[in-house]
């Protein structure tokens, strides 16, 4: 993982503040690129590595600078200087964050090509991958990824994010003018930032809860490039032209539960082993959910020298309903796994809140994400660095309980009555909610207008013009296939922000087996009652890990999802205090008497203003 940034044109900046901004992302090292024509002059910054002492300082060559690309990286694979960025190779210079597992397997095909290589880095594999095919290099990678590549020949910047939306990218395009960062708070620094806020987002974010779906992000002017889409700014004309690489287009198989069990857990077991491929120690997250604790199961199970066997979590100890302990127990108890964890508690909330909103910087709906920051907290004090998570296995598995009624309107639409009673009959020992559920079907049938009207009235003094929903998430969906797909090509780009976020504020990496797009394709193209069947969600995998996890872990019924206890943690006097001193709040006309579950999503956009000065 690394922090990159990129100008071109006449953009005002000072290179300290931009490398300062991007630290936390990569501590280990810095770079600079000045490109003046078709020279390319490598520079340093103040925290370059000794090895590159002799390269003259960023400041001093910037002058007539066409193009500036910059780097700050956090050391994963190939540990030596010669990981170092921005990476040049035959015309080619680029900025990289990331990691390509299957790096070893291209790498091969290219060495069988007449490629050579001065390192062991997966950068210095996608840099010579991308020399060989150009952008459909996309579709051989398996990996998380947001990189620049600046073609001195073509004079053609081309900027790419991976499939999913795990690796950030940002970007501003003015007058000819463009810059790019892994975060905002790099791009608010140069001369192109206005530091406004885009009203319209705030609106969709405070009613929808909603981010990162849509081009736009909260702050005026300033864009990002959506997963599975690369772009190519041309310095000959100016024009950024932005392009689809990949979708989800799966036909239903055919093959039975028996063979569909054993391909995922094949499929599973690959996944967990190519992301523990690092340099460094690594270690996993554990919630006492499915997904985790399946995780950690196969990672102790692979014996990689670099896993570390450690395993972090937070638990809730004034908070019953929230704590997990007794499930975390369990797998720590199966595995051997080393645990390690915090507890939640108010105070280290309320110190860390503007951090938490500062290293955020868009939107967070609810608290839950402050959880796993706190998590990330505890890995670097045992030598951590990579972290793997639970993330994607309930939009690809049907884990949420919000799936279920999508479920059986699915099967009531086939006329399976029987089904549906027999399924709402198993589920009444779940704690889902009939009257939501029953709530989320008519929401879904009424369509975007109608939750934007009642939840408008519980927000805002009066009501804002209609704005639509950031995603096509949020249409009419009629069947659970239609739903996983929509929530794994747009909404869990926000989840991974999150996780992203949150693990850059203490400089770590984390990944995610279940998003192994081998996996997510083959998972969204089973039967939907493969995922949802005898009151259950996420069936295929709970038989999957019989005699792997222990039954309790499996066979649990609770769906709580990492949770936090905000609303005890947040008091009204809190989210007062915030409002009346938010200028773009009043001028929304929000109002003071929103119910308690809303107080934190407002008191964020509250907060973003005063952590960004906007």
């Amino acid at each position: 993982m690394c922090g990159i940034f990129g100008a071109v044109g006449k953009v005002r900046f000072r290179p300290d503040e931009i490398s300062a901004s991007l630290r936390h992302r990569g501590p280990d090292d810095e770079g600079w690129v000045v490109v003046k024509g078709d020279r390319v002059i490598h520079a340093k910054g103040r925290d370059t590595i000794e090895e590159f002492a002799h390269l003259p300082p960023v400041e001093s060559v910037m002058e007539g600078g066409e193009v500036f690309l910059h780097s700050r990286r956090l050391k994963i694979i190939d540990l030596s200087p010669a990981g170092h960025q921005p990476m040049e190779y035959d015309g080619l210079v680029m900025v990289f964050n990331g990691e390509i597992y299957n790096y070893l397997e291209i790498r091969e095909a290219l060495e069988g090509e007449g490629y050579t290589f001065g390192s062991g880095s997966d950068t210095e594999v996608l840099l010579k991958a991308f020399h060989r095919w150009g952008a459909d290099v996309l579709h051989r990678l398996n990996g998380m990824w947001a990189f620049a590549i600046y073609d001195t020949r073509e004079r053609k910047l081309f900027l790419a994010r991976d499939r999913f939306g795990k690796k950030p990218l940002y970007y501003i395009l003015k007058d000819g003018r463009f810059v790019f960062a892994s975060e905002v708070k790099a791009l608010l620094k140069t001369s192109l930032s206005t530091k406004n806020f885009n009203t319209k987002e705030i609106v969709r974010f405070l009613v929808y809860s909603d981010s990162d779906m849509n081009e736009d992000t909260i702050f005026y002017g300033i864009n990002r490039i959506l997963p599975s889409h690369y772009a190519i700014f041309d310095l000959k004309n100016g024009d950024l032209k932005i392009t689809r690489y990949y979708d989800i287009d799966v036909e239903e198989r055919r093959i039975g539960f028996e063979e569909a069990k054993g391909a995922f857990v094949s499929l599973f077991d690959s996944a967990v082993k190519l992301r523990l491929r690092s340099d460094v120690k690594t270690g996993t997250s554990l919630s006492g959910g499915l997904d985790s604790s399946s995780i950690v199961a196969f990672a102790v199970r692979s014996g990689h020298p670099n896993f570390s066997y450690y395993a972090f979590s937070i638990l809730h100890s004034s908070f019953p309903k929230y704590d997990e302990r007794e499930y975390i127990r369990e797998v720590v108890k199966s595995t051997g796994i080393n645990w390690v964890y915090i507890e939640s508690d108010r105070n280290f909330l309320k110190e860390n809140i503007r951090k938490f909103v500062y290293h955020q910087e868009e939107p967070v709906g609810t608290l839950s994400p402050f959880a796993q920051f706190s998590v990330y907290t505890l890995p670097r004090k045992y030598g951590v660095i990579v972290l793997l998570d639970g993330q994607g296995g309930d939009e690809t598995l049907g884990g949420y309980l919000r799936y279920v009624p999508i479920f059986l309107l699915e099967r009531l639409l086939r006329f399976d009555i029987l089904s549906v009673l027999k399924e709402l009959w198993h589920f009444r020992k779940s704690n889902i909610s009939y009257t939501k559920t029953f709530l989320r079907a008519v929401l879904n049938l009424l369509g975007p207008k109608a939750l934007f009207l009642w939840r408008s009235k519980e927000i805002f003094s009066t009501p804002p013009p209609y704005v639509p929903p950031p995603s096509r998430t949020r249409d009419r969906v009629k069947s659970l296939s239609e739903k996983l797909k929509s929530d794994v090509m747009d909404n869990i780009s926000t989840l991974l922000r999150y996780a992203d976020k949150n693990s850059s504020a203490f400089s770590l990496e984390v990944r995610s087996p279940y998003l192994d797009y081998r996996l997510v394709e083959f998972l969204l193209s089973l039967p939907s009652d493969y995922k949802i069947r005898d009151g259950f969600t996420k069936y295929l995998a709970r038989e999957a890990f019989k005699g792997i996890l222990p039954d309790k872990v499996v066979w649990r019924r609770d769906k709580l999802g990492f949770p936090f206890p905000q609303e005890a943690f947040i008091d009204r006097n809190d989210y007062v205090a915030v409002l009346r001193r938010s200028k773009i709040l009043k001028w929304l006309n929000v109002k003071e008497d929103v119910p308690p579950s809303l107080w934190w999503r407002v008191m964020n956009v509250g907060l973003i203003e005063e952590v960004f000065g906007l």
